[in-house]
């Protein structure tokens, strides 16, 4: 159980990471960062995982718990805005301090 938590954190700081590689996140669409304030235990995560994966928008999500941050990859030609990313986490009980979107500059903060 102890090496399952620690290849656990090895993945959980490295994945970031490998989505912000300009190269895939053209090919896939863009990246965002979204900072969740209220988000403290594993069923939290996946709760937010589940909402998200069923938006028609999103190629992929991943939630790191210890940081309180959702990332999520938005399939190419697809609109996902931070207007319906809010309301899908206020929604679920919790705020969003800030979003990012890769290549782009826009943040939005509440």
């Amino acid at each position: 159980m102890k090496y399952f938590h620690v290849i656990l954190i090895m993945v959980s700081v490295s994945l970031p990471n490998v989505w912000s590689n300009s190269v895939e996140t053209s090919k896939y669409g863009g990246t965002i960062t979204v900072h969740v304030k209220g988000m403290v235990c594993d069923f939290c995560a996946r709760g937010l995982e589940k909402v998200f994966k069923s938006e028609k928008a999103v190629s992929k999500i991943f939630v790191d718990l210890d940081e309180s941050i959702v990332s999520i990859r938005k399939k190419p030609e697809k609109i996902l805005t931070d207007k319906r990313i809010k309301e899908l986490i206020l929604k679920n009980g919790y705020s969003v301090e800030k979003i990012t979107r890769s290549g782009a500059k826009s943040e939005s903060k509440t």
